[in-house]
């Protein structure tokens, strides 16, 4: 599998993992996105990083941005999808934490189906290399 498609695979899995029941399946910690609750649910990224980085201590302020951990990322993934871009991560991200793109009801909100597509767009585009 390719890059491009593996992407593809990681932002469908994303949407089809956090559809479901978007309210009991994103991870939050009084409002706020969180690569790991208390609950023991994982953020969209959060979900692709190693066991040992899945606590709610990690990276000093569990809440912060992909861009935070972009010069290491690789050091915190699963070995089956390092090398991938920062700015497919921090796109993927952004899917996960934005509340105006689920429906707790439904899924994907309209919102989140325009950003999902805009996502498939840039990976089709190359522009997460």
């Amino acid at each position: 599998m390719n890059k491009q498609q593996q992407m593809k695979s990681i932002l469908e899995d994303t949407i089809e993992y956090y559809s479901d029941d978007p309210s009991e399946t994103r991870a939050s910690d009084d409002g706020e996105c969180v690569y790991t609750d208390a609950n023991g649910r994982h953020c969209a990224v959060g979900r692709y990083l190693r066991k040992e980085f899945q606590t709610t201590g990690f990276y000093a302020n569990n809440g912060t941005s992909v861009h935070s951990l972009a010069a290491d990322i690789n050091t915190y993934l699963v070995s089956n999808v390092l090398g991938l871009s920062e700015d497919f991560w921090q796109a993927l991200q952004e899917l996960h934490d934005n509340d105006a793109n689920w429906n707790y009801d439904t899924g994907l909100s309209e919102h989140g189906k325009n950003m999902h597509n805009s996502v498939k767009n840039n990976i089709d585009a190359g522009e997460y290399t």
